[in-house]
């Protein structure tokens, strides 16, 4: 017990620097790898916390979704009256057997009377027939028990979607940080500009912590305050040209007025 909270010590020091972009010079004597585990880690205790908070309207979407079945008799035939989307706010999963086929126009899957859409990576659209498994999209229960079984999978898959989303904004603002840095005679390395990116991203993902639970509307808060952190974060981590003072040395910084 005590090794492990001996060792969280450094992860909650560490997020207590991300949130003060002008201690980022301080992440020059720290190697990348141990910036991105702090990455890493922080989007994963993130995503652990948005879920338990998710956990009264995930119970909740059993009885919400019941709601959309206007017909269900003995024989388990059914209709409805609007699709079954998951989750609700923004649709991973849909199914709607009010129709044979249908347009996959968000989320990943699609399930209609007849077929099942599914989108991959690059975007395209796989339409598949369901064939013998038609029957199952007639069972309220067994709709609902597949959602609740594909939970899992479905929360996976889109906390490594996250994760891939906030990593391509890190990179993008690294590429562009720096080439505006050379631009301007700003030493900058690329390598800090990335640990500026990646520590700056922190207060990006506690406001989509926020956000998803209680579907707050913050337009683009996260966005802006990931460009004001990552903004000063990289002023506070580089220098100007011919300021002098600092060089770089295995890792470690030297005076270069002191003599050796």
């Amino acid at each position: 017990m005590k090794e492990a909270v001996k060792e969280s010590v450094p992860f909650f020091k560490t997020i207590w620097l991300a949130l003060n972009p002008w201690r980022y010079d301080e992440a020059k004597d720290r190697g990348t790898g141990n910036i991105l585990k702090y990455f890493f880690s922080f989007v994963f205790l993130a995503f652990v916390l948005a879920i338990i908070l998710m956990l009264p309207a995930i119970a909740n979407l059993v009885t919400t979704q019941m709601s959309h079945f206007k017909v269900l008799e003995v024989k388990f035939n059914t209709s409805m009256s609007s699709p079954v989307v998951f989750p609700a706010n923004n649709p991973f999963v849909t199914i709607d057997t009010r129709k044979s086929e249908g347009d996959l126009k968000q989320g990943k899957f699609l399930i209609t009377d007849d077929y099942l859409y599914t989108k991959n990576v690059f975007g395209g659209v796989r339409k598949d027939a369901l064939g013998p498994y038609k029957n199952l999209t007639q069972n309220e229960g067994i709709v609902i028990a597949a959602l609740l079984m594909l939970l899992p999978s479905l929360l996976f898959l889109f906390y490594v979607y996250y994760v891939l989303k906030v990593l391509m904004i890190v990179l993008i603002a690294t590429l562009l940080g720096f080439v505006i840095a050379r631009l301007v005679k700003f030493e900058l390395t690329c390598l800090d500009a990335l640990k500026a990116g990646l520590l700056a991203s922190t207060p990006m993902i506690i406001i989509d912590l926020v956000k998803l639970p209680f579907n707050f509307n913050v337009y683009f808060a996260q966005y802006i305050a990931f460009l004001m952190f990552f903004i000063v974060g990289v002023i506070k981590i580089g220098e100007f040209e011919g300021s002098g003072g600092r060089s770089r040395k295995k890792g470690r910084y030297i005076d270069l007025g002191k003599k050796i």
